[in-house]
């Protein structure tokens, strides 16, 4: 995949990948709304350190812990650029080619690797990713965020149900959406690294992990989760929910019938299960209990962050888009 931008934030210019460019075969122009200035665009101060460490530690975030912040911007990072991204109404689609138990794995294996790639960024850059006013040395910031998107778009990635992105996607043309709004987040975010730095922007992803997607593998509330699913395997009542706990008496694979070794896989992440596993989980209860997490931030304080970390509405994106090719 082959990422140009412009110096200015505006506006996007996208080769999309071969094979999948529009039908008049011209170098399609977005024209996204990147939201900046020094000051942080339409919400002044929502990228201040300082906020962001304070909501952070609302959150149980320890700004010490490079790890957790690290593997909490994966999620934050996956949460916007992948699981909002065309592919939620791919999901939603009535033929569509992906299983509740295949979106949770394949969330998992997109986070794990972004995880994996931030983990090791920071390792190569001595613990430079989190430093104030981090610039990563010798590259520019888009490097970092044009990585991590062109890992998320990538066409030739199988995920954990062995499909790529062209055989899940419903058609070429929601291929090309999908590639479209994961490049406009990897400019969105490059330039409001240069405007502040890549700490901030990290921090950002991993603040609004922490407080949208508790409830997904390597977030706060994952533990939780998978501790609430193992005790309504054992009292089905717990789930107060006659259909519910009905699916919790589902019975286990054989290979599954030991708690410890069902926790641990858990733990390891859902994305590691078998595609058999991973059904049989959310059937049998894992699915109710990934819906019961609690949010910390107040509503305005999130919905805030999210408007600085998200490019222009797909709706918008893809009206726009429409105009042009018609």
């Amino acid at each position: 995949m082959t990422w140009m931008t412009t110096s200015a934030p505006t506006p996007i210019l996208i080769v999309p990948p071969a094979g999948h460019e529009p039908a008049h075969r011209d170098w399609l122009v977005i024209e996204a709304s990147v939201r900046l200035s020094a000051s942080g665009g339409e919400r002044p101060g929502v990228l201040e350190m300082e906020r962001l460490r304070g909501q952070g530690g609302r959150l149980g975030v320890d700004d010490a812990d490079h790890f957790a912040v690290l593997n909490l911007a994966a999620v934050g990072a996956v949460k916007i650029a992948w699981r909002d991204s065309p592919v939620e109404d791919w999901q939603a689609d009535p033929e569509n080619r992906i299983k509740d138990s295949d979106m949770m794995q394949a969330n998992a294996a997109t986070t794990r690797l972004v995880r994996d790639h931030l983990h090791q960024q920071h390792s190569a850059t001595a613990g430079g990713l989190l430093r104030s006013a981090s610039r990563l040395p010798g590259s520019e910031p888009v490097e970092l965020f044009s990585e991590i998107c062109t890992m998320i778009a990538d066409l030739h990635r199988r995920l954990p149900n062995g499909l790529t992105l062209p055989e899940l996607a419903p058609d070429s043309d929601a291929l090309e959406e999908f590639v479209e709004y994961v490049q406009a987040c990897g400019l969105l975010w490059s330039e409001l690294a240069r405007s502040h730095s890549v700490e901030a922007v990290l921090w950002a992803w991993a603040v609004l992990g922490a407080q949208r997607c508790r409830h997904w593998w390597l977030a706060p509330g994952w533990s939780e989760v998978v501790e609430e699913f193992m005790r309504c395997r054992e009292r089905p009542e717990r789930w107060h929910h006659p259909v519910i706990a009905t699916a919790s008496r589902v019975p286990r694979p054989v290979d599954l019938a030991d708690d410890d070794e069902l926790r641990r896989r858990l733990e390891a992440g859902p994305d590691l299960l078998s595609a058999e596993h991973a059904a049989y989980c959310m059937q049998a209860g894992l699915k109710a209990a990934l819906r019961t997490h609690p949010r910390v931030l107040n509503r305005v304080e999130w919905v805030c962050l999210a408007e600085v970390l998200e490019p222009t509405p797909r709706h918008r994106l893809r009206s726009r888009t429409d105009g042009r090719r018609s």
